[in-house]
């Protein structure tokens, strides 16, 4: 699910799209081998726009927050991650430890046991419980949205075309995506939609 993730962002940072990915505090999304071309292709994106790089710049900003903050039902605490700060960085969030130990609840049950003479560590999502952390409240949509329209209100369209791209000649495979349903799916007709203007 990752790999089809990336893919769908990249695609976005093609069409010069702002888009935000939400996961789990705990999430290891960031060590998914192709994340890096999703970085590359938005540092690129982001000196095709002409922003002023720092020295060690990174293509997806990342910040921490917390679904309880928007009214979540557990604390969940989540990484957002990126293209433009201007519409992440409102949705920073805190959550005080009195607050987090009223809410929180275990949805998951961790336990130890030995396979193949090791000792493993195993992590099991109890059913019922993990669905709360899946509802994005409506605060946070509301959030999210007020952002986006602060930005999109003041932005400012510029390419810089003289960039080059350090991309290699070949394209990566990537099998992990299962994009057959995808590419079936887009490659359908899709009905023309007229405006009633």
């Amino acid at each position: 699910m990752v790999a089809r993730m990336i893919l769908l962002s990249l695609y976005h940072l093609s069409k010069l799209s702002v888009f935000l990915l939400e996961q789990p505090g705990t999430s290891k999304m960031r060590q998914h081998p192709y994340w890096e071309y999703l970085e590359r292709a938005a540092l690129d994106v982001k000196k095709l726009q002409g922003v002023e790089l720092a020295e060690f710049e990174k293509g997806l900003e990342d910040i921490p927050s917390w679904m309880a903050s928007f009214g979540g039902e557990t604390p969940k605490r989540s990484t957002l991650s990126g293209t433009n700060r201007r519409v992440l960085f409102p949705l920073f969030r805190t959550l005080d430890k009195k607050t987090r130990a009223g809410l929180t609840k275990a949805v998951v049950s961790e336990r130890y046991v030995v396979e193949d003479g090791q000792m493993k560590h195993k992590v099991t999502g109890i059913k019922n419980d993990l669905k709360a952390t899946q509802r994005y409240p409506a605060e946070y949509g509301r959030a999210v949205g007020k952002a986006y329209s602060e930005w999109l209100s003041t932005r400012e369209q510029s390419i810089d075309s003289s960039s080059e791209s350090d991309y290699e000649e070949r394209a990566p495979n990537w099998p992990h995506a299962h994009l057959r349903p995808v590419f079936s799916f887009l490659s359908k007709k899709t009905p023309r939609v007229r405006s009633f203007r």
